[in-house]
């Protein structure tokens, strides 16, 4: 099955393709790794276990297997990723948002994006679709109460496509001075607080080919994104207009 792929920060392009100077050498630029690394409580087992080593252990390994209730503790520190999406999301310069996951339940960011619609942010979701249970996501759909300029959309499983996959957040996307792009080993979910994840932030200018290139991904989901040959003519056509190398 041909996939929909979010880029990660190492973008494959072919060995003749010539390269433009590094992210870094940009301005403005801010690159933030962030990983979950829950806070979790002990959980015991019903009775003693055996290891494949042949040890006896009690309980499930400490902040390794966690519970939702254990989220509060976890995604309260300033260095949890889930502290830093609210962060942007609640920015007073963030106008505009681009969202793209396989699935998206996390409550904590729902209110954020909530507020933010409420201020008259302008939010646009991509989410992955069930084929043999098509169902809008709650979540995702109760946004639309916060504000008028929420949109949905559900893409993947059709066409030769497999899940919609892509895991991008961008803020401010249009922007030509200033991009904040989000990419992660997670989705919107637990990934942001229980689930043991890694959190990539990046602050760019939207100049670069690294933001453009994700624009190309996001927006051709949206406009083009019901099968795989059409998919990948917007990608190919989208990125052949990109003016500037890639870093």
């Amino acid at each position: 099955k041909m996939r929909l792929f979010a880029l990660s920060f190492v973008i494959l392009v072919s060995s003749s393709v010539s390269f433009a100077a590094k992210l870094s050498e940009m301005t403005p630029f801010k690159f933030e790794v962030l990983f979950t690394n829950p806070v979790c409580e002990t959980y015991s087992y019903d009775r003693a276990m055996i290891t494949h080593s042949g040890k006896t252990i009690s309980q499930k390994p400490q902040n390794v297997y966690c519970k939702p209730a254990d989220e509060d503790k976890s995604v309260a520190r300033p260095e949890a990723p889930q502290y830093r999406i609210i962060e942007w999301i609640n920015h007073k310069d963030t106008k505009e948002i681009y969202f793209a996951y396989l699935s998206f339940s996390s409550k904590n960011v729902g209110a954020a994006l909530c507020e933010a619609a409420k201020r008259d942010v302008k939010i646009s979701i991509v989410l992955d679709q069930d084929p043999k249970n098509p169902k809008e996501n709650k979540d995702a759909e109760n946004l639309k109460k916060c504000g008028a300029k929420v949109t949905t959309h559900y893409r993947g499983n059709t066409g030769g496509l497999g899940y919609a996959h892509n895991k991008i957040m961008m803020i401010n996307p249009n922007s030509s001075t200033e991009v904040k792009v989000l990419f992660s080993s997670g989705n919107m979910t637990g990934g942001t607080s229980i689930n043991h994840e890694n959190w990539n932030f990046l602050t760019t200018t939207g100049k670069s080919y690294f933001v453009q290139d994700h624009l190309c991904v996001f927006n051709g989901m949206v406009e083009a994104g019901a099968a795989a040959k059409t998919f990948k003519a917007y990608l190919n056509d989208c990125r052949s207009k990109i003016s500037v190398k890639p870093e």
